[in-house]
This record gives structure tokens, C-alpha cells and sequence, in this order.
């Protein structure tokens, strides 16, 4: 097992209060986990756009020092604390360890599928996804050896999709589970697509329905409960091979904010220990 508390803010193009919420989860864990932190947290950001991306280089240089700490992984891999932008080198370095047949389910309210061209915001958050496709910005290339594969790709929840990426899930054998199938009821079947290969679950803290939970910076209504996310992640680690886990996204504006719910996703739902 390797814990990542992983602070990078850059590719959201806000940020201030994902270094809040990454501390929270580390201070939540269990005093005998191993933790390595990459030291990203007060990386400068000047907010430019190079290259169709906003904070370009500042990304480069949190990819750099996440790639350095993240050199030798042991799974699972849990990646915590980061905006969606810090899922690129983990799961860039487990596809490459597993030949390109890595499996992801990809719990979110948005489905991060915009390019430079595609995204209005030009924030990597919302296209790494893409990138980890394949379809990379400009200089991101050197970190992605082996792109995901969409067969192996589940979209979770996601709600607010931009154009460019409903042509892009129209056009790729990428699978869908919508809000309204998660809240129902467990479905195995709609789990298929992982099926014989190792799996990465992502979790944005969006995903959930922000008039429970709002501890999130890009609120999207219809979210699915707690509860089920919680359920729908236990039914995955009992029939899955799980390489690697993440929490991304949750943004407390406040050191003092509660945070019940992070608690849950790690205890039950990732089954991290955490401190009495």
C-alpha cells in the first residue's frame, strides 16, 4: 500500500482550498499509514495560458515533483487531496505497469473529456481524462508512455458535460452509469467493463449531491448519495482487482468544516484506517 497526500491545486485554475482539504484527509488517517507527500502545495500559479492550458508550466512542475515521488509504486495506490489534474501521473504509471489494460471507473459530475481546443475554462482539470486517452496538451506526452484504452473506461455520475465531450463519449466505446442508476440500486453488471483487469477507482468529491455535501468548488446538482457511493465502492473491491484509489477535489473552505463524509469514503468506502 502507498499513500499519496497530494496537494496540487494548479490544474483547477483556483486552488486555495485543496491544500485545506488535502491536510484534512492526512490528518485523518491512521498515525501508522505510511505517507509520502510531494511537495506541491505552495507552487506558484500565475493563471496564463501556454499552449491552450491555464497554469501550463506551473502543471509541468507539479507532474515533475508527483513523477518523482511516485517512482516506485507498490499497489494500491491511493492518491489523495489533489484537484482531478493530479490523477495524471498515477494513473499514466499504473497503465504503463499493467501493459495498457488498466481499468478505470471515474466517479464524477464531470466527465474531464476537453482538450485545449474543447474546454472554455482552459483548466487541466477538466481535461485530464482526455489526456490519459490520449490526447494530451502539448508537453504532456512525455509522462503518458501508454494511453488508457475507452473500452476500459466507466463514466460514473457524471452530469454536466460540455459539448465537446458528448461527441467525444458518442464517438468512444466508453460506458456510462448515470446519477439516477447509482442512487437505485447495486448493478454488477454495469461493473462488467472491469472485469479481468486491474482498476482504478476515482472519486471526486462532486460527485456527490452538493445540498449534502458542500465541500466542493464545481457544484452540480443531482449527485448521488453518500450512502450508495459508499456501497457501489464496496461492491467494486469485493469483485475487482483494485490497484489504486483517489480522493479528489474536496475543497473545504475552512480548516474547521466537517468533514463526516471524506470520513466515510476512506473508512468504509476505500477501507483506509483512520484515527480513533
Amino acid at each position: 500500500m502507498q499513500v499519496f497526500i497530494n496537494s496540487q491545486w494548479q490544474a483547477s485554475g483556483s486552488g486555495q482550498a485543496y491544500p485545506i482539504g488535502a491536510e484534512k484527509i492526512r490528518n485523518l488517517l491512521c498515525l501508522s499509514v505510511d505517507l509520502t507527500v510531494p511537495d506541491v502545495s505552495f507552487e506558484p500559479a500565475s493563471f496564463d495560458v501556454t499552449e491552450g492550458v491555464r497554469n501550463y508550466h506551473e502543471i509541468q512542475g507539479t507532474l515533475n515533483l508527483a513523477s518523482e515521488a511516485m517512482r516506485n509504486l507498490s499497489t494500491p495506490v491511493f492518491n489523495l487531496g489533489c484537484d482531478c489534474g493530479g490523477e495524471f501521473i498515477p494513473i499514466a504509471k499504473l497503465n504503463e505497469r499493467f501493459g495498457g489494460d488498466l481499468r478505470v471507473i471515474w466517479f464524477d459530475a464531470h466527465p474531464d473529456l476537453n482538450t485545449p481546443l474543447t474546454s472554455t475554462s482552459k483548466t487541466f482539470h477538466g481535461m485530464v481524462l482526455r489526456a490519459l486517452l490520449g490526447d494530451t496538451p502539448p508537453g504532456f506526452e512525455r509522462h503518458l508512455p501508454v494511453p488508457l484504452n475507452p473500452k476500459n473506461v466507466i463514466l460514473a455520475g457524471v452530469r454536466s458535460i460540455d459539448p465537446g465531450e458528448r461527441d467525444y463519449i458518442a464517438a468512444h466505446p466508453l460506458s456510462v452509469i448515470s446519477s439516477e442508476e447509482l442512487n437505485t440500486a447495486i448493478d454488477t453488471e454495469k461493473l462488467k467493463p472491469l472485469d479481468g483487469g486491474p482498476v482504478y477507482i476515482h472519486v471526486d468529491y462532486d460527485v456527490l449531491d452538493p445540498m449534502e455535501h458542500p465541500n466542493a468548488v464545481y457544484k452540480v446538482a443531482s449527485g448521488i448519495r453518500l450512502s450508495m457511493l459508499i456501497d457501489w465502492l464496496r461492491a467494486i473491491r469485493q469483485t475487482q482487482d483494485v490497484v489504486g484509489f483517489s480522493l479528489t477535489e474536496f475543497a473545504p473552505r475552512s480548516a474547521h468544516a466537517g468533514c463526516d463524509d471524506v470520513q466515510m469514503i476512506l473508512s468504509s468506502g476505500f477501507g483506509l484506517p483512520l484515527r480513533q
